[in-house]
């Protein structure tokens, strides 16, 4: 056989580069497809999750809150939360239902005798008239969202008797 300077080892054809390159596309395609597929369902056990977590803290803040109007004789308005005797409040935070209780009068004014307030000083007032959810639960809202103390603290003021109109001066 004659020999004609062809080497067996000679670069691809043109059409077999096309060839493997098709072949690493549909690879890549093949692993992105299941990497997509695997964050998906990632993201669908999340959401499933949340919607359980969700589910189950409105039963327990539907139950709290018919336990608790029960046993202080007063029913909280669903847009307001306010309790129609002014016994109860309530908050709707990010975590959950938070329900509050009339404050002590006399730690009230002690509160309101305070030149400036600090975060304790909130603490110390809302802390007592908290009534629903467990501490757990409590202090696992205000780590996540620390204002809500805040918060807390003008409705735990409202059941005081404070009104927006007093607290601002206007009429």
């Amino acid at each position: 056989m004659l020999k004609l300077g062809i080497d067996s080892e000679a670069p691809a054809q043109p059409g077999d580069e096309a060839t493997q390159l098709r072949a690493r596309i549909a690879a890549a395609k093949l692993a992105r497809d299941a990497a997509d597929a695997s964050a998906a369902e990632l993201r669908e056990l999340e959401a499933l999750r949340a919607e359980a977590d969700a589910a189950e803290r409105a039963a327990r803040d539907a139950e709290a809150l018919a336990r608790l109007e029960r046993e202080h004789g007063d029913v909280l308005d669903p847009k307001t939360l306010v309790g129609a005797k002014g016994k109860l409040a309530g908050h709707r935070s990010a975590g959950g239902l938070i329900l509050l209780k009339r404050p002590d009068p006399g730690k009230f004014k002690q509160f309101q005798d305070l030149e400036t307030t600090k975060r304790e000083d909130l603490a110390s007032l809302v802390y007592p008239c908290r009534v629903h959810p467990s501490d757990a639960e409590f202090d696992k809202i205000l780590e996540q969202w620390p204002a809500t103390l805040t918060n807390l603290a003008d409705r735990v003021a409202h059941l005081a008797g404070a009104r927006k109109s007093e607290l601002t001066g206007k009429s």
